[in-house]
């Protein structure tokens, strides 16, 4: 199997999967139980917690390093900037969140001559001449600049627009 850095919504399926296996084998207690987690996952063990199959029997979720917020950590990966309660400092992301965030951007896009691009751009470090930006489609373009390291300010205006056409269609 390759690992492809993306995170996956049918994981919550995986891990209702998880919660459910050993209980139907009868490998461990029987009773209520609870979930533990680390980064992404904990978030999604969040959701699959609340799966409607499990839900009865999941009493607690322990998580380190998950999100609440999907703008939120959007936005703070795109800048490189943490913020919470009106204070803001650097964060130096890490190289697999890094890859993961551009990862998505790039699969967001829909020409292939696009993705392939950014692709040799933003995961190859690629040399890319400028006058390839004037082709790129406007999605492609917002994609670029969130990967480019913008402002805090500019990653939430180009999440604004990502939004916006998003939510016009």
């Amino acid at each position: 199997m390759e690992l492809r850095s993306n995170i996956d919504p049918n994981e919550i399926e995986s891990l209702v999967w998880a919660f459910q296996h050993p209980r139907s084998r009868q490998l461990i207690y029987q009773g209520p139980a609870g979930m533990g987690w680390f980064s992404v996952e904990g978030s999604l063990a969040m959701v699959a917690a609340a799966d409607q199959r499990i839900r009865d029997h999941v009493v607690f979720i322990n998580f380190f390093g998950a999100y609440y917020d999907a703008q939120t950590l959007f936005l703070q990966i795109a800048s490189g900037n943490c913020f919470h309660e009106g204070h803001q400092e650097s964060w130096e992301v890490d190289r697999l969140t890094r890859l993961v965030f551009a990862n998505e951007m790039i699969e967001s896009l829909e020409h292939p001559t696009e993705r392939k691009l950014l692709e040799f751009r933003f995961l190859k470090n690629g040399d890319v001449a400028g006058s390839s930006l004037v082709d790129l489609s406007d999605h492609a373009q917002i994609v670029w600049r969130l990967l480019e390291h913008p402002t805090l300010e500019e990653a939430g205006a180009l999440f604004r627009i990502c939004l916006q056409s998003f939510v016009n269609g």
